[in-house]
C-alpha cells in the first residue's frame, strides 16, 4: 500500500525536470522523494512504506534548462489509515 500520485507535466517549453517532493506532519523540511527527467520520464508515483496514522504532505516543483526553479505547487496531503476491516 501507499500514496498514488499524478500530475499533468509543465507546459513550459523549457522545464528539463520536475522534482516530487513529500514531507510529514509537523515537520518543516521537504524531502525529495522522485525525479521526472528525460531519462525517467514519469507523471505518476506510488509513495510505499509509509506508516499507518500519520499525514504526508506533497509538492511538485519544475526546474528549468537555466535551472531555474518554479515556486512549489500547492502542497497536497495524504492520511495512511489502517485497512478496513469488514464487520462479521
Amino acid at each position: 500500500t501507499g500514496v498514488y500520485i499524478q500530475w499533468n507535466h509543465s507546459p513550459s517549453n523549457d522545464v528539463v525536470k520536475e522534482l516530487l517532493f513529500r514531507r510529514e506532519e509537523k515537520e518543516t523540511k521537504w524531502m525529495l522523494i522522485a525525479i521526472s527527467d528525460s531519462v525517467n520520464r514519469m507523471n505518476r508515483y506510488t509513495d510505499k512504506g509509509l506508516t499507518k496514522g500519520k499525514t504526508y504532505y506533497y509538492t511538485l516543483v519544475a526546474v528549468d534548462d537555466s535551472k531555474l526553479e518554479s515556486e512549489p505547487e500547492n502542497e497536497i496531503s495524504a492520511r495512511m489509515i489502517d485497512t478496513y476491516v469488514r464487520p462479521a
